[in-house]
């Protein structure tokens, strides 16, 4: 199967598209990501991706083109797209995430010095039975 039969393909099933996007959006954001971006931003662009997505699939799609199939799509993409960043996020190498690290390593966010000084100087501390214990990053 060549690449091109498969992203052709990919419209005739908007569930199968949408996962697959949302799978790889969190990294992608992570590369376009500023130091000045606001969470709030980020959750608007997400916001904006998601419906974007949608209705590309939506109007290319072979389904009937229902406001419930828009509204499936843009739900699954959302769950996919922040269940994603959620592991990347938890996931940490040497003590800094993996969408630090993707952030990191991409054009226009922090450095990757920033990242591991921020990484060095954040000593997270847990409770357990009201007694701090050290990080085990």
């Amino acid at each position: 199967m060549k690449m091109n039969d498969l992203l052709l393909g990919l419209h005739t099933d908007p569930f199968l598209t949408t996962v697959v996007v949302g799978l790889i959006w969190p990294m992608v954001q992570a590369a376009l990501d500023r130091p000045y971006w606001t969470p709030a931003r980020r959750k608007v662009l997400l916001a904006v991706v998601a419906v974007v997505v949608s209705l590309a699939v939506w109007v290319a799609g072979t389904y009937p083109a229902t406001w419930r199939l828009i509204i499936a799509q843009a739900s699954v993409f959302l769950g996919v797209a922040w269940s994603v960043f959620q592991v990347l996020s938890a996931i940490r190498i040497n003590g800094v995430t993996i969408i630090d690290w993707v952030g990191a390593v991409t054009p226009g966010g922090e450095s990757v010095e920033e990242v591991r000084a921020a990484a060095d100087s954040a000593t997270s501390t847990r409770v357990v039975d009201g007694a701090e214990l050290d990080s085990r990053d």
